[in-house]
C-alpha cells in the first residue's frame, strides 16, 4: 500500500484518524526470527527463508538482539481462522447486498459455510500474548512461496482454492485473527520479484514496527 516507509506511517495516521509522527529507529530490541509455518500446508520455500536470514543479519548488524524463537501455534488456529474468514466473505456479501445465486460457486459454498459463525480466537490470542512477553518483534516469511500463475485458480472449486491459498500464505493469518500489528517490506529479490519479510509486535507497537522498517 506504500512505496516507502515514510508512506506507510503517513497511510497509518490518516486510517487511524491520528497524524503523522516521526519515526525514530529502534534500538536493543528482542527479535525472535522463526521459519516454522502455522500450518502444515505451507512451509517457506528456500527464497523465502533466505529472505528472513538476511533480515535477520542486517537486524543483528544494527545491535538488535536476535535469536530464533518459535510462537506456540494451537492446533486449533488454522480452523479459526478460516471460520473468521469465511464469516468475513459472508457479512461483506450480506452489507454489498449481492444476489449469493450471481456468485461463482465457489464463492457460494463460502457464504454458505460463513454464515456459521466466526471463529474463536482467544486461545490463540492468549498464547501470542506470551509470546510477546519475552519478545518485542518477531521476524517471519510473509509468504511461503511465489504466487501462482494468472487464473490458476479458475474452476478449482472452493476446496482447491482454499488448499491453494493455505499453502501460499499462511503466515499472515495467524496475526490478522489474533488482532496484532505487522508490516511487510521487500528483502531482496528473486527473478525480478521482491521476497517479503513479515515484523510481527504486540497490541500498539505500530510505531515501533515503522520504524524498525
Amino acid at each position: 500500500i506504500a512505496q516507502d516507509v515514510e508512506d506507510a506511517a503517513l497511510a497509518f495516521a490518516v486510517l487511524s484518524g491520528g497524524t503523522a509522527q516521526p519515526l525514530e529507529q529502534p534500538t536493543g530490541l528482542r527479535i525472535a526470527v522463526s521459519l516454522r509455518s502455522p500450518s502444515p500446508l505451507g512451509p517457506p520455500d528456500a527464497h523465502h527463508r533466505r529472505a528472513v536470514e538476511t533480515a535477520q543479519s542486517r537486524l543483528s548488524e544494527h545491535g538488535h538482539t536476535v535469536m530464533k524463537s518459535n510462537p506456540k501455534y494451537p492446533p486449533s488456529m488454522l480452523n479459526d481462522w478460516g471460520r473468521s474468514w469465511l464469516a468475513g466473505i459472508a457479512e461483506e456479501v450480506h452489507t454489498l447486498g449481492l444476489d449469493v445465486s450471481r456468485l461463482e460457486p465457489r464463492t457460494q459454498v463460502m457464504v454458505r459455510k460463513g454464515r456459521k459463525g466466526p471463529g474463536n480466537a482467544a486461545s490463540w490470542t492468549a498464547r501470542a500474548e506470551a509470546f510477546f512477553v519475552d519478545h518485542d518483534v518477531l521476524v517471519t516469511p510473509a509468504i511461503a512461496r511465489g504466487p501462482l500463475a494468472a487464473g490458476a485458480l479458475k474452476d478449482k472449486g472452493y476446496l482447491g482454492t482454499y488448499l491453494a491459498s493455505a499453502r501460499t500464505v499462511p503466515f499472515s493469518q495467524a496475526w490478522n485473527l489474533a488482532g496484532f500489528p505487522a508490516i511487510v517490506l521487500p528483502v531482496g529479490t528473486v527473478d525480478g520479484r521482491p521476497l517479503p519479510v513479515q515484523l510481527v509486535a504486540r497490541p500498539g507497537g505500530e510505531q515501533l514496527l515503522l520504524g524498525l522498517a
